[in-house]
């Protein structure tokens, strides 16, 4: 693999756990276009980096037990 140039390489969440909730929220419209561009940025769909955000301020909220923190799928 060392022929290859992999600079350019980003590292991908590949997600399996299936979702069975559904979550129904209403934003200003610049919020949102706001949320879409940063998403786009990223080169993921915008839904799946609001998903992300939340997982992550729940992270930071939540105490770690025992050194694990929990998955969100």
């Amino acid at each position: 693999m060392t022929e290859y140039d992999l600079s350019g390489f980003k590292p991908m969440r590949f997600e399996v756990e299936p979702k069975s909730a559904a979550l129904n929220m209403r934003l200003p419209p610049k919020l949102l276009d706001a949320v879409k561009a940063q998403a786009r940025a990223q080169g993921i769909p915008y839904t799946r980096y609001v998903r992300m955000l939340l997982e992550k301020a729940v992270d930071r909220a939540a105490p770690a037990k025992g050194g694990m923190r929990p998955r969100y799928g």
